[in-house]
């Protein structure tokens, strides 16, 4: 009998060490934009830290969530840094979610691709694709158009015509990294155990932020480049919907570079 009982004691015991999922002791997420003043007053930057600790066997908990500000002083001699904490009441993030972010993010995949990429895009509005003209300098390309020429461009680009072009032209490449000196829009994502850190950025001037670029602290060499999009829809699931390091990072970002495109390479 007391034969029995150890065994199912040591059964149980191998069972719950067995469901601790636990690969890291804390994971940051950290995300910036904004671009050099050249000593001019104004918003400099503009970002997001996430902060993320084990809750227990199955989850980890959000222990913080930041908004931050970077400005230079109305008299251009001060740099001023503001941060916002937030309150967010979706806590916990599965064990399993984060380590398969962390796999997402070391493992390249062939999945920038139309067949991955446009299932996962909602249609544009009228006001999005307007919107986007501004951003590529030709808010003048629809003015003094009529109205079925204007919504048959519409139907075009809510209908992703050529989307399978722009997808060739923009799918990264794992021997290329962009550098841009005086302009960013990175992401960050840190992840911690015990004294080691291996850290993961994102570039979101290059499409979707790919490739990946994964590196380790105190090491000067990359450990590698990755392109896998997997990264992107697992980011998305874990921050909130509101966040702009979501909105960037979002499968459906790709859609404003889709419309800038379209409308400056094909009208």
């Amino acid at each position: 009998m007391k034969a029995i009982c150890l065994t199912v004691l040591l059964g149980f015991a191998i069972n719950c060490f067995a469901q601790d999922n636990t690969l890291f002791d804390k994971i940051i997420i950290s995300y910036a934009r904004g671009g050099d003043t050249f000593g001019k007053p104004g918003i400099a930057s503009v970002g997001e830290i996430f902060e993320l600790v084990s809750g227990n066997k199955t989850s980890y908990k959000f222990s913080s969530y930041k908004k931050t500000q970077d400005s230079i002083s109305p008299d251009g001699k001060r740099y001023l840094k503001d941060t916002l904490n937030i309150s967010w009441k979706k806590t916990h993030i599965s064990k399993k979610k984060i380590n398969a972010l962390f796999a997402a993010l070391s493992t390249t995949k062939d999945n920038f691709t139309i067949e991955f990429i446009k299932p996962l895009l909602r249609t544009p509005s009228d006001d999005q694709i307007f919107a986007d003209t501004n951003h590529v300098n030709k808010s003048d390309v629809f003015q003094g158009e009529d109205k079925e020429y204007l919504k048959a461009e519409f139907d075009r680009i809510k209908k992703f015509e050529k989307i399978d072009a722009f997808i060739d032209t923009t799918k990264p490449n794992t021997k290329f990294q962009f550098v841009a000196v005086d302009a960013w829009n990175i992401v960050q994502i840190a992840f911690i155990k015990n004294k080691d850190t291996t850290f993961f950025t994102m570039n979101r001037m290059q499409p979707l932020g790919q490739p990946i670029r994964k590196f380790k602290k105190g090491q000067k060499k990359d450990i590698g480049l990755y392109v896998n999009l997997e990264a992107n829809i697992l980011l998305a699931k874990i921050l909130p919907a509101s966040s702009m390091t979501r909105e960037q990072f979002e499968i459906n970002a790709f859609i404003d570079d889709y419309i800038e495109w379209y409308i400056d390479e094909v009208l």
